[in-house]
């Protein structure tokens, strides 16, 4: 959702998003850089997520749009990973609130699979895999 030019999507984009706030439907927009996201998106997301941000134009951004929402963000480029600044208009926020978050919600080894239990998962799963039919036509 570039802000500036137009894609072949940009137009349903931005009305999906205008739509979605209204009858308060999930949207996720991400972007590594935020000066480049399209405003009418922006402004039609209700709960944003502000994470570490590295060059100094995003610095100075991401930290305009949380003082916009009455917070610092002074933080912004020392945050660890897994914490980030969520804001919500429609839940009446104050300001930006800093949380951590779980870097993943399932359950990951510490190390790769060796190649010989991957075989033998995909074995196993070959043989306890129920059937497929052919439905008729």
């Amino acid at each position: 959702m570039p802000s500036q030019g137009s894609t072949a999507c940009k137009p349903g984009l931005t009305r999906l998003a205008a739509q979605a706030r209204k009858y308060h439907f999930g949207l996720v927009f991400a972007t590594q850089n935020p000066k480049e996201m399209e405003n009418k998106i922006i402004g039609n997301c209700s709960t944003q997520f502000f994470g570490k941000a590295g060059s100094p134009e995003a610095i100075r951004v991401v930290r305009d749009q949380i003082q916009l929402r009455g917070g610092s963000g002074e933080d912004i480029p020392t945050l660890s990973k897994g914490t980030f600044y969520v804001y919500n208009a429609d839940a009446g926020m104050a300001a930006p609130v800093k949380l951590r978050v779980p870097m993943c919600l399932s359950y990951h080894r510490p190390n790769p699979l060796e190649e010989q239990e991957i075989l033998r998962r995909a074995a196993a799963g070959r043989t306890s895999a129920p059937a497929v039919k052919a439905l008729p036509i």
